[in-house]
């Protein structure tokens, strides 16, 4: 196992319980120790997009991606935070990832609003609608 697991589970937890400030020191903890560490870039990308530090967000899942660019969730979180300034991005992300994953629901989902705000309004809804099929399924499963 790896020496990390548990400290990266432990940030997560605190993340998910919006704990964002200790969440943000633990992550940091990882990555001085492992600076490539993905999983604790990604989600420091995440934390730092829900606290409106796209800049720095934007930074963390760059690095991320660089390092793991077949991460179907870096890449939908990618687009969530280039959504903010850079739309034509934003909807490239969503593209990666579904190419990786086309049955990813979420990506999908936020692939259409993305859509939307371009004004590729037949394109969005379709993939609204594949996106409600992709979460139905999940439902009954």
């Amino acid at each position: 196992m790896n020496q990390l697991t548990e400290p990266l589970a432990v940030a997560l937890d605190l993340h998910q319980a919006s704990h964002m400030a200790e969440a943000e020191r633990r992550y940091q903890a990882i990555l001085k120790e492992s600076p490539d560490h993905v999983n604790a870039l990604h989600y420091l990308g995440v934390l730092l997009h829900q606290r409106g530090d796209n800049e720095r967000a934007a930074q963390s899942l760059d690095r991320a991606l660089s390092l793991a660019p077949d991460d179907t969730a870096c890449w939908s979180n990618r687009g969530l935070v280039a959504a903010l300034g850079n739309l034509p991005y934003s909807v490239e992300c969503y593209e990666r990832a579904l190419a990786l994953d086309p049955a990813f629901a979420n990506a999908r989902n936020n692939f259409g609003i993305a859509l939307q705000k371009q004004g590729r309004f037949d394109e969005a809804i379709a993939s609204l609608h594949r996106a409600l099929a992709l979460k139905k399924r999940l439902m009954k499963a």
